[in-house]
């Protein structure tokens, strides 16, 4: 055996050789992955942040307008947005206050039509009573600008009803 070995020297030389430096290569690429400067590779989430300036527009707008012809009206409490509303939900409140300025003045002139009918009314029994003392033997003429006074008051009595019929939701407890 020692003659075998004596004999191929170099191959034993060459073959030990050969395993210091595999061994040595491991050694020193276990070395690199510990090294601080190294970090290993790993599968993970990328987040991308995108930052922009300008403006935003809309895909699409709507645009509510006041059913209140020639008027704008303002909403003062709306619904918080994403909320469920059912039948009947409030989902917002408008400002009344021009809209009841405005009906307290109809509710006026529907008081005032009121009492001018009143007073044409009056006036129609009025001008009745003295075509009634005409008949009964006065004269001519009287009776006849009596008749132009009833027929007078009786117009103005139909004008007056006409004018307080357009008033259909204001009632007599209103005034």
């Amino acid at each position: 055996m020692i003659g075998t070995i004596r004999g191929r020297p170099q191959v034993m030389i060459v073959g030990l050789a050969l395993a210091a430096v595999v061994g040595a290569s491991f050694w020193i690429g276990r070395a690199r992955v510990d090294d601080p400067l190294t970090v290993p590779v790993a599968r993970g989430p990328l987040v991308v942040t995108l930052t922009e300036t300008g403006a935003l527009r809309p895909a699409q707008a709507l645009v509510y307008r006041s059913r209140v012809p020639g008027r704008e009206v303002e909403i003062t409490w709306l619904a918080p947005a994403g909320s469920q509303v059912a039948d009947g939900d409030l989902v917002a409140r408008l400002d009344p206050t021009e809209l009841q300025a405005d009906l307290e003045r109809v509710r006026q002139e529907l008081q005032q039509a009121r009492l001018d009918m009143n007073v044409a009314e009056a006036e129609h029994q009025a001008a009745k009573a003295s075509l009634d003392s005409q008949a009964s033997g006065r004269g001519a003429l009287e009776a006849e600008e009596a008749r132009f006074n009833v027929s007078t008051a009786e117009r103005r009595v139909v004008r007056l009803r006409t004018t307080i019929r357009r008033w259909p939701r204001c009632s007599t407890r209103d005034s």
